[in-house]
């Protein structure tokens, strides 16, 4: 399903990104149209960038309602902080979508916790330095991608639609994690499973987790 830029759950308030601000901080008011900072409740839109403003939200905890991601017409988003178990908290969504160009994302150094993350296609977003990604339901469509570096977590639910996929190198808990729907992933099939009565063929999977094994259970789709 396509997603609007309309945002499904009324914001307090849209505060947009500017970066021209004297700092890269995300909580210097003159990086934000009209010097108003997003918070809790509210929606940050980044949708336009150049060399050297993207944000940093340093140590501290960063609460939003929704964070959009719309462009960026040049280059690609670096969103930086320094590690301190929860940086951004965004209660609604992450959604990443293709309008002033492809919108890609760099999490470095960032712990993010999120309700859901919408990344559509031609859109991406990478877990590097030292990072965690606590997603909610991770929907990849078209050729969206989510890619997790060697050193960074991810956790969460991933929902890949059409040919979108995910690399995971880093650590991927799986205490509470699926991946759906996965055709794309480079994986060792373990067995298949059919039982009478369930109208679905679920595939359990061996993953190489660097140096351990993980069985990850997905569906591959109804039967016809």
């Amino acid at each position: 399903a396509a997603f609007s830029l309309v945002p499904a759950v009324a914001s307090a308030a849209d505060g947009i990104w500017s970066g021209a601000g004297f700092t890269t901080g995300y909580g210097d008011p003159t990086n934000w149209a009209g010097f108003f900072i997003p918070g809790s409740g509210d929606r940050a839109i980044f949708s336009s960038v150049v060399t050297g403003n993207n944000p940093d939200f340093g140590s501290g905890t960063t609460a939003l309602s929704q964070l959009l991601i719309s462009g960026p017409s040049i280059g690609n988003w670096d969103f930086q902080g320094t590690s301190s178990g929860e940086n951004l908290r965004v209660t609604n969504d992450v959604t990443l979508v293709n309008t002033a160009g492809n919108a890609n994302v760099s999490f470095t150094g960032l712990d993010v916790f999120a309700g859901s993350t919408n990344i559509l296609t031609g859109c991406s977003i990478r877990v590097t330095g030292s990072s965690s990604y606590n997603g909610g339901d991770v929907t990849l469509s078209g050729t969206g991608s989510f890619t997790v570096d060697s050193g960074n977590t991810l956790r969460g639910q991933i929902d890949h639609q059409s040919t979108a996929a995910s690399f995971v190198s880093g650590l991927l808990d799986t205490s509470d994690t699926q991946i759906i729907n996965d055709l794309s992933q480079r994986r060792r099939p373990h067995r298949q499973q059919w039982r009478p009565g369930v109208p679905s063929l679920q595939q359990h999977d061996d993953i190489q987790l660097g140096r351990g094994t993980a069985r990850i259970k997905h569906r591959l789709g109804r039967l016809r």
